[in-house]
């Protein structure tokens, strides 16, 4: 983060420095409250091969 105690203190702030947009906090939300993966396609599909499990709920279909 940095070569010095002042370096790091600036780099350790800046990750603070924009807001969360709600949707992301929601996302997470939902994520860690029922134990699904969160991140990209390739990256859930990793996971769920190294667990053999899902990572996430199964789409919902749609009658009509």
């Amino acid at each position: 983060m940095g070569k010095t105690d002042e370096e790091r203190q600036a780099a350790y702030r800046q990750l603070f420095k924009h807001r969360i947009p709600e949707s992301s906090i929601a996302e997470i939300r939902a994520a860690t409250n029922k134990a699904w993966v969160l991140g990209n396609d390739r990256f859930k599909q990793r996971i769920q091969e190294k667990l053999d499990r899902r990572v996430e709920p199964k789409a919902r279909r749609i009658n009509g």
